[in-house]
């Protein structure tokens, strides 16, 4: 296994602009390379693909009254109120 030197570390980062952890763990899992390392620092930053969820369903709204109900109603209440 070569050594990982922060020479190498930071070739890679100049190379790739990946930061200095994943610089280091590419170039630990091949070996020191950095012609191969470039590959893996790509791999482990991208996101994983998972199969899209289903929307879920929004729950039916309660009909809305319409205006004149509404003012019925509240005349309703100010007839009873003033009795």
């Amino acid at each position: 296994m070569a050594e990982i030197t922060a020479a190498l570390v930071k070739e890679l980062r100049e190379k790739t602009g990946t930061g200095m952890m994943d610089c280091k763990k590419a170039l630990t899992e091949t070996g020191g390379d950095v012609e191969a390392a470039p590959a893996a620092p790509a791999e482990a930053a991208a996101p994983p693909e998972t199969p899209e969820a289903p929307a879920e369903a929004a729950p039916e709204a309660a009909p809305a009254e319409s205006a004149p109900e509404r003012a019925s109603a509240g005349a309703e209440k100010d007839a009873k109120a003033g009795e």
